[in-house]
């Protein structure tokens, strides 16, 4: 399993979309709505979300309580698809500085 933090924002969804593209499976769009509802409506409670999940692959999201604007993107996989979503956030992260992913 592999991980990174993201601020929950317009760079988010980009990103979510790419990585979709990148492992070629369709992510869960209501899924991808709720983050950014909860972000606006619940700013106190631990959250978690999957976006994509199959026998060989999964994706999900873990907002933690105390930092509420952010979410962990995990993926689990193999290690081509683990990878893919390493070498996309490194990407970002070299357009945007370094930190959480904005």
């Amino acid at each position: 399993m592999v991980q990174d933090l993201f601020i929950i924002g317009d760079k988010l969804k980009f990103f979510l979309q790419r990585l979709a593209a990148d492992l070629d499976v369709p992510f869960s769009t209501a899924e991808i709505d709720r983050v950014f509802k909860d972000e606006e409506t619940d700013q106190i409670s631990e959250k978690s979300y999957c976006f994509y999940s199959s026998k060989r692959l999964g994706v999900t999201g873990v907002v933690d309580d105390h930092e509420p604007e952010t979410i962990w993107i995990q993926v689990r996989g193999r290690s081509n698809e683990e990878k893919a979503f390493l070498r996309l956030a490194d990407e970002f992260r070299l357009l945007l500085g370094p930190g959480p992913i904005y």
